[in-house]
C-alpha cells in the first residue's frame, strides 16, 4: 500500500505540529481516492512544539502550574510527566520563550530563564528521576543564571549582599553560593534537546547569531558576551570552553548552567533524540512520500532545522518530499534539495499576523488542497 509520512512540525505562534499533522491527514483522505496508509507524526527540534510531539507519541500526562514568565508576571505553563520511565519533559518555550513576549518587550538584557527553573523545581517535587529539556525558542541570554536562582542559586555581589535582580544585575555578581541548590539534583539525569549546534560565544556564536531575534541591537553583542564570560568563570568554565563547546550556545548559553547544576547531563541535537524516540528512520524506509516543514523555512531550516534534517533523511531512502511552510524565504529557488516542492501558505510580503484565526485556517487548508492535487497527479494519475 502507497504509505506517505506525514511529519510536521509546529508553525511557531500560529499552528501547533499536532493540529498541522490532522488537518494534512484529512485533506489527503478526502482527495486521494486509492488505498493509502499515513503515518501522521507531529516531530519537533527541541523547540517550540516539542513538549506536544514527545507527549502525542508517549501517551504522557500534562502537569500545569504558575510560574514567571520571560519578564516575571505569573502566568500558567505546563510540562509532561511519562510515568514509565519517571521522565518530566520540559519546553524551556513554555517558561521563557519568545513566544510569551510581545516583540517590543523582548530585551535580552532583562528576559530571565526562572520560569524554566520552576518547572524543574515543580518536576523533582513530584519524584521524576529523568528530566528532557527541550531548549529552543527562549527569549533569554543570561546564561541560566535565571534557572540556577529558582533552584537555590544565590548570586552574592562583592559587598556580600545578595544580587536578586537577575539577569539585569548579572555583573555585578562577584561570588555564587550553592549551598540552597535543590539536593534532589544530584540524583537526575538531564537530557538538554538543543535546536541549534552553536558554541556560545565568537562569531558564529549563539550570542552573537540568536540575540538579535531577541531584541539585541549591533552594539548590544559584545556586552552579552562579555557578561556571559565574566558569568561563566564564577561557575568555573573558562572562555575557552565557551567559543569551542557544541550545543552551549542554545538558548542564550542554558547547557553550561544544567552542567553546573547537575553531575548527569547529555547534550542531543533535538530532531535526531526525537526521530530516534519515534522510530521514525524505520517507517521513512517503508514509506513512498514525506510531507515535512515549519513556519518559515529559510537559511536556519537549512543549518539542521527537523524539516531539513528529516527530508535529508528521507532522500536517504528515495522518497519524494513535500515542504509546508507558511513562508518561504529562500531567494534561490532552483534548487531546494532536500526538498521536490515547498508548498508556502504566504508570499514573503504578505503579513499573516493580520489575519484572524479562521482566514489562517483557511489559507492552510487550501494550501494542503495544492500539495495533495500535486501529489495526486505525480503519483495516482494513470
Amino acid at each position: 500500500m502507497f504509505k506517505i509520512v506525514n511529519a510536521l512540525s509546529a508553525f511557531k505562534g500560529t499552528f501547533s505540529a499536532g493540529y498541522l499533522t490532522h488537518l494534512i491527514q484529512e485533506v489527503l483522505e478526502s482527495k486521494i481516492a486509492s488505498p493509502i496508509d499515513i503515518l501522521s507524526i507531529p516531530i519537533a527540534d527541541g523547540g517550540d512544539g516539542t513538549l506536544d510531539a514527545i507527549l502525542n507519541y508517549s501517551q504522557g500526562e500534562l502537569v500545569t502550574c504558575k510560574i514567571k514568565d520571560p519578564l516575571g508576571r505569573v502566568i500558567e505553563s505546563t510540562y509532561g510527566t511519562i510515568d514509565s520511565d519517571n521522565t518530566a519533559i520540559i519546553e524551556m518555550a513554555k517558561a521563557s520563550g519568545m513566544t510569551l513576549l510581545k516583540e517590543e518587550e523582548l530585551n535580552p538584557f532583562v528576559a530571565s530563564s526562572y520560569g524554566t527553573g520552576e518547572l524543574i523545581k515543580h518536576a523533582l517535587g513530584l519524584g521524576v528521576k529523568r528530566v528532557v529539556l527541550g531548549v529552543g525558542g527562549s527569549a533569554t541570554v543570561d546564561g541560566g543564571s535565571g534557572m540556577l536562582q529558582a533552584l537555590g542559586v544565590r548570586f552574592i555581589d562583592s559587598v556580600g549582599e545578595e544580587v536578586k535582580e537577575i539577569p539585569e544585575r548579572l555583573n555585578d555578581v562577584a561570588k555564587i553560593d550553592t549551598s540552597g541548590l535543590l539536593k534532589e539534583l544530584k540524583d537526575v539525569e538531564f537530557h538538554v534537546l538543543c535546536d541549534v549546534e552553536n558554541v556560545l560565544i565568537g562569531r558564529s556564536g549563539g550570542v552573537a547569531v540568536y540575540s538579535p531575534q531577541k531584541g539585541a541591537q549591533k552594539e548590544d553583542l559584545a556586552l552579552l558576551e562579555e557578561r556571559l564570560v565574566s558569568f561563566f568563570s564564577l561557575l568555573g568554565f573558562h572562555s575557552d570552553l565557551l567559543k569551542s563547546r557544541p550545543y552551549w550556545g542554545a538558548a542564550g548559553g542554558i547547557l553550561p548552567a544544567v552542567n553546573y547544576m547537575s553531575p548527569r547531563v547529555q547534550a542531543f541535537g533535538g530532531t535526531a533524540y526525537i526521530i530516534n524516540m519515534f522510530n521514525l528512520e524505520d517507517e521513512l524506509e517503508a514509506a513512498d512520500v514525506l510531507i515535512c516543514g515549519e513556519g518559515r523555512i529559510d537559511k536556519q531550516t537549512y543549518m539542521g532545522k527537523a524539516p531539513y534534517y528529516v527530508a535529508s533523511l528521507a532522500r536517504n531512502f528515495n522518497l519524494h518530499v513535500y515542504g509546508l511552510c507558511g513562508q518561504l524565504a529562500i531567494s534561490d529557488r532552483s534548487s531546494l534539495y532536500p526538498f521536490h516542492e515547498i508548498f508556502p501558505l504566504y508570499n514573503n510580503d504578505e503579513d499573516f499576523r493580520k489575519e484572524d484565526k479562521q482566514e489562517q485556517i483557511a489559507r492552510l487548508k487550501e494550501t494542503a488542497g495544492q500539495l495533495a492535487d500535486q501529489l495526486i497527479d505525480q503519483f495516482f494519475k494513470p
